[in-house]
């Protein structure tokens, strides 16, 4: 990584990005950006980030942020897929406001894990 360069740290749910975010935010702080809005409003947020910006962390959306790629260092976590698939299962039955689409799924027909997973 160059010194300077713009880190752009993509948050997959349920990898450890929310322990992360607060790691970057005790080193970045206050130049960091969080992005955790809708798509429809990410291409203006990435056109608008500040210079004084040096990280970037959020659920970011490729074609928003790809200006932004070449010229900045990528972070993100993966997680063994099964193990993922079932922590965001527990997640969203736990916090179903936290679950999007799939929470409505799991509200209506109450799945086992591997229907879940199916779906």
């Amino acid at each position: 990584m160059k010194k300077n360069e713009l880190i752009l740290s993509v948050h997959i749910p349920k990898c450890g990005g929310t322990t992360f975010r607060s790691i970057l935010n005790k080193i970045y702080a206050p130049d960091i950006f969080f992005e955790y809005s809708q798509e429809s409003s990410q291409s203006k947020n990435a056109k608008n980030i500040s210079k004084n910006v040096k990280c970037v962390h959020g659920h970011l959306i490729y074609k928003a942020y790809k200006q932004l790629i070449r010229s900045s260092s990528l972070i993100t976590f993966l997680r063994h897929p099964v193990y993922r698939t079932i922590s965001l299962y527990e997640h969203i039955k736990r916090l179903p406001s936290d679950g999007g689409i799939l929470a409505k799924f799991i509200i209506a027909d109450d799945p086992t894990i591997i229907e879940f997973s199916e779906h």
